[in-house]
């Protein structure tokens, strides 16, 4: 299990893991947006990596994307069911001032 870890590690933020695969946060290169810093930034997405180190992010789902203002704004993925179907997290806005759950 640690080769996994490690190469999940390269491709975003580890969290909790079942019996085949691992949840967390990912950046998504291909949602970008500006901080009220006016710097760009990439939206966090919530991943779901399994056994063979495959990185899948996941759907951003009804969410309007100009809500993305502060740079770790997005969609962490918290927990996954044992068969990798079902995954719920957060979303969180305003540099971590709110959260909304999400599944």
């Amino acid at each position: 299990m640690t080769h996994l870890c490690n190469r999940w590690h390269k491709r975003g933020l580890l969290f909790y893991p079942c019996l085949c695969h691992f949840i967390g946060a990912a950046k998504d290169t291909t949602h970008t947006f500006v901080a009220s810093s006016n710097r760009t930034c990439y939206a966090y997405v919530a991943a779901v990596c399994d056994s063979t180190g495959t990185r899948t992010l996941l759907p951003y789902g009804s969410l309007d994307t100009l809500e993305l203002k502060q740079s770790g704004d997005g969609m962490i993925g918290a927990c996954i069911s044992r068969d990798g179907k079902t995954a719920i997290g957060y979303l969180s806005l305003y540099n971590s001032a709110n959260f909304y759950s999400c599944k």
